[in-house]
């Protein structure tokens, strides 16, 4: 979507669209990370990657041993925007 805000917004009515439907058949709509621990988890969370224009991925050092500039500056960015990406 090119509205971010009205998507966030869609996102909080889904769920609670969900929760009412669950209530009105008798069961809960969860929407935890894992709640169950034997079962795959649904936290709404993103994976994120990067890749030159070969194809090599930008975040991985040679061999795994260390984090690459690049991992290491956009976890930064991520860090300082946090908590704006996370209003409600």
């Amino acid at each position: 979507r090119k509205d971010v805000m009205r998507a966030a917004d869609d996102l909080v009515m889904l769920k609670r669209l969900v929760r009412a439907q669950a209530r009105r058949h008798g069961v809960t709509a969860c929407f935890m990370a894992k709640p169950i621990e034997k079962y795959a988890g649904s936290g709404m969370h993103f994976h994120v990657s990067l890749q030159d224009d070969a194809g090599k991925n930008v975040f991985a050092e040679a061999g795994g041993e260390s984090w690459s500039p690049p991992l290491l500056q956009g976890l930064g960015g991520l860090i300082q925007t946090m908590a704006e990406s996370m209003l409600v």
